[in-house]
């Protein structure tokens, strides 16, 4: 974590992650614009340099600075063309990937994730009723695995984005991430990848499970592999 915006020179050195902090500054369209455009500038020559500065509005204007940031990423992504975006777009999912990483530990990762999702749910339907107008359905059924697949996701930042998406207001992008939480729950029940989630996440997935029908079986599960693999924690 970046736990001083004092000294952005930290922000460089903690890698490429633009971490939010709590600042009530307004936001304004200026800002917006300028994140946008640092955005789609992004290249390797300067992408210290721009994330340093993506990382400066982030800290001076809080959690709105960094939702409109993931906006942008996702709107300058073409998240339709996943076999060719190495060239194009290399660098943007470079970040996009470092920041989905990073949005586990956030006290609001559920609603930045969710947003963040809706956000490339809407753009790959717009992109796709551009060129054809009543077939958008096969762009939506398993676009949680394609985003997985072109980021490069680890398990840990899969259920990330899997409960993010089960709290959608899009019963599709809802449905995908139940499907998709599904799918990789198996996968972390037989791992040791659980003792590793962070605590924030790991505490909105049991509540997750405890409380939606037909996942009883996957929550008893996951608890009693975190009571072998954290025996000195208490788990409930």
């Amino acid at each position: 974590h970046t736990q001083n915006n004092n000294n952005n020179n930290n922000n460089n050195k903690k890698g490429n992650s633009v971490q939010p902090h709590i600042h009530t500054d307004s936001f304004s369209l200026i800002v917006a614009s300028q994140i946008r455009f640092l955005v789609s500038g992004l290249s390797k020559k300067n992408y210290k340099a721009s994330l340093s500065e993506i990382s400066h509005l982030v800290g001076l204007h809080g959690p709105e600075a960094y939702l409109h940031l993931l906006r942008s990423l996702v709107d300058l992504i073409d998240f339709k063309d996943v076999k060719n975006h190495q060239s194009k777009d290399q660098i943007k999912i470079q970040l996009l990937r470092e920041e989905i990483g990073h949005l586990s530990k956030q006290p609001n990762f559920v609603s930045l994730v969710c947003q963040t999702l809706e956000a490339i749910f809407s753009q790959t339907l717009n992109n796709n009723s551009s060129s054809t107008s009543s077939n958008t359905q096969p762009l939506a059924e398993d676009f949680l695995s394609q985003i997985s697949s072109l980021l490069k996701l680890s398990l840990s930042q899969e259920i990330s984005i899997s409960l993010g998406a089960v709290y959608s207001i899009h019963p599709i992008v809802q449905a995908e991430g139940v499907k998709f939480l599904r799918t990789k729950l198996p996968e972390l029940i037989s791992s040791s990848t659980v003792r590793s989630l962070p605590e924030n996440l790991l505490h909105n997935l049991l509540f997750y499970l405890k409380t939606q029908e037909g996942f009883s079986r996957q929550y008893s599960q996951i608890i009693k592999s975190l009571q072998k693999l954290r025996p000195d924690h208490q788990i409930t």
